[in-house]
């Protein structure tokens, strides 16, 4: 199920590597500490354009032009450029995410590297996949071993300090295509993420669950928050430091 659509997706990001590499030329203001440039509306406009050609009847979500548009069956999920001030600054970390959402459920999802040259891919039921080849995450991390990352939000400092006490530590790297990228390839533990940004968390937390990683869902002041964690162990530790925060 899903083949084509599996094939397209993933033929589509790898041609947008080469627009994303070329660098941006043109930077502006969204909001405080929040910026566009020209490469994020030049990558967002391909691949709208495609899936629109492709699958014109498909709805689909975007963060610069159709953030509006409500969730449905076989909607596409657009990132365009992820960890834009990562991407502005030089920084590899920063990526391309995209995923695909039918029948209740997220079933394709594609997270690009492309400064690391590593092209993540999963699809539901199916595993999750580095470069072609599958990736399963370690689970064997105790509590007090794990590294893990914290994506942003205004909650991010008091769950750092009431999580440093108890694992091996705390990190943030402004861009959740990396830092589920990364979990699900067990450089890192977990990644806690707080945002209603559907493009955000929705490929990332197809691509650890197919890795095997546990994956909750939850609220943390009135906003999705996203969980992604090695073992079973280390994610109900979070879940219930989490709520001495609230």
């Amino acid at each position: 199920m899903f083949e084509k659509e599996g094939k397209f997706i993933q033929k589509l990001v790898k041609k947008l590597n080469k627009i994303f590499l070329e660098g941006a030329s043109e930077k502006m203001h969204k909001g405080q500490n929040d910026f566009v440039t020209d490469k994020d509306f030049a990558c967002e406009e391909f691949l709208i354009s495609q899936i629109k050609k492709h699958f014109p009847k498909d709805n689909i979500i975007s963060e610069e032009t159709n953030k509006g548009n409500t969730l449905s069956d076989r909607t596409w999920i657009i990132d365009p450029i992820d960890g834009t001030i990562n991407y502005m600054n030089g920084l590899p970390e920063c990526g391309i995410q995209v995923c695909f959402y039918a029948q209740g459920e997220t079933q394709l999802a594609c997270l690009s590297l492309p400064k690391l040259n590593e092209f993540y891919f999963a699809k539901n039921g199916n595993g999750a996949y580095l470069n072609g080849k599958q990736i399963v995450i370690n689970k064997n991390v105790e509590i007090e071993d794990a590294l893990i990352t914290l994506g942003d939000g205004k909650a991010k400092n008091d769950i750092r300090k009431i999580l440093n006490k108890k694992l091996l530590g705390t990190r943030y790297f402004g861009c959740s295509s990396f830092e589920f990228a990364k979990t699900a390839s067990s450089s890192l533990a977990g990644y806690i993420l707080i945002t209603n940004n559907v493009w955000d968390y929705m490929p990332g937390m197809l691509l650890c669950k197919e890795a095997g990683a546990t994956c909750l869902t939850t609220e943390f002041e009135g906003i999705v928050c996203s969980i992604a964690m090695c073992n079973e162990n280390l994610a109900k530790f979070i879940t219930r430091e989490l709520k001495k925060i609230k």
